[in-house]
C-alpha cells in the first residue's frame, strides 16, 4: 500500500465490482474459504465494509454469490472434454461472460426465471454448477496454484442454454436396494462408502480415471450432502496406487482390497487383537486427529 487510505489491487477490484452492483466478500488468499463470519451471506456492495475487509486482508481473494447468475465451472481439461461431448450431442454453448480460472473456466449465465441449484457432477464429471446459495471467485484473485483468475470473454451473460436447463431440471437418480427404498449416503458414511466402492472397482482392474469418474457420479447422486470433489479425487488416487487384484484377490503389493461390508465383525465370532483391547484383527479401524500430526507416517 502506498498511502493510509489506499487499498491493494484486490481491494480496488472488490470496490469496482461493488460499484457495478456485484456484491462481494473476502476469501482466503489463494483459496476459496470465506474470511468473514457468515461467508457468502455477508456479501455486500457497501464501500466502507469492503475497505475495512481489504485493509485487514489485503491479499484476500474476491468471492461473489451466485443465484442471480448461474455459473458453469469447467474443471480443467477433463471438464472441457466432457463439455465438448455434451455440446456435440445437445447443440453447443454460445459465447457468454467467461473467466479463466487456475485450472479451467467459469461460464456465466442468467437463470432466465428458472430456479437453478448448486450441483456437483450432475452434468458430468468435472462439471459443476454454482447457483442458488453458492459462490465463485472473481478476477484478479489468485488460484492456489499461483495463476490469477482473469476475464477471457467480457460481455453480458446470456440466458442459460435450454439443453443445460433441461439436464439440470432432471430429478436426481437414486439407487434402489432390495427393499425398493431409495438409498442416500449420509455424513459419517460417505468416505467409507466411496472407498469401499473404489476398492471393488480397482480389484476389477479399473483405471484411476474410470474410478474417479464413477466416484464423482456416485458422490453427486447419493451422498447427502456430497463430499468436496477434491476429497473424492483423493480417494480414487489413493486406492489406485494398489495393483489390481489377482490370484484370488491378492495383489502384487501384498495387499488385499476388500469391500468394507466384508470386514465388519460378525456376531459371536472369536476376536483376535492386534493391539490388546484396542485394535481388532480383520476389522476396519479409524485413526482420527487434527491435520498434520503424523497419521500417515504412523499408518505406514
Amino acid at each position: 500500500m502506498t498511502g493510509r487510505d489506499s487499498l491493494s489491487a484486490l481491494g480496488e477490484a472488490a470496490l469496482k465490482y461493488a460499484r457495478a452492483g456485484w456484491p462481494v466478500f473476502p476469501c482466503e488468499p489463494r483459496g476459496k474459504k470465506p474470511l468473514c463470519e457468515h461467508g457468502v451471506k455477508d456479501a455486500t456492495t457497501k464501500a466502507e465494509t469492503l475497505r475495512a475487509w481489504w485493509t485487514r486482508w489485503p491479499d484476500a481473494n474476491i468471492g461473489h454469490p451466485t443465484g442471480r447468475r448461474a455459473v458453469l465451472d469447467v474443471d480443467g481439461p477433463e471438464g472441457e472434454d466432457v463439455l465438448s461431448a455434451l455440446e456435440e450431442k445437445n447443440g453447443g454453448v454460445p459465447d457468454t461472460l467467461c473467466c479463466k480460472t487456475g485450472r479451467g473456466a467459469h461460464l456465466y449465465f442468467t437463470p432466465n426465471g428458472t430456479r437453478v441449484r448448486n450441483s456437483a457432477g450432475k452434468l458430468g464429471p468435472h462439471l459443476d454448477i454454482r447457483a442458488e446459495g453458492g459462490y465463485v471467485i472473481l478476477p484478479p484473485s489468485v488460484h492456489e496454484n499461483g495463476v490469477s483468475y482473469r476475464w477471457q470473454v467480457k460481455m453480458k451473460p446470456i440466458p442459460l442454454p435450454s439443453w443445460i436447463e433441461k439436464l439440470l431440471a432432471e430429478p436426481e437418480r437414486t439407487h434402489v436396494g432390495d427393499t425398493g427404498a431409495a438409498e442416500k449416503i449420509r455424513e459419517g458414511q460417505r468416505n467409507a462408502h466411496l472407498t469401499s466402492l473404489a476398492g471393488s472397482m480397482r480389484r476389477r482392474s479399473m483405471s484411476q480415471a474410470a474410478i474417479e469418474a464413477a466416484l464423482l457420479k456416485e458422490n453427486s447422486e447419493r451422498c447427502d450432502p456430497p463430499l468436496p470433489q477434491n476429497e473424492v479425487r483423493t480417494i480414487a488416487q489413493s486406492v489406485s496406487r494398489y495393483e489390481p487384484a489377482k490370484n484370488g484377490g491378492q495383489s502384487k503389493t501384498g495387499f488385499t482390497l476388500t469391500p468394507l461390508a466384508e470386514l465388519l465383525a460378525k456376531p459371536d465370532a472369536p476376536v483376535d487383537y492386534v493391539v490388546e483391547n484396542i485394535l481388532v484383527a480383520g476389522t476396519p479401524s479409524a485413526m482420527v486427529s487434527k491435520p498434520k500430526v503424523g497419521k500417515s507416517t504412523l499408518a505406514r
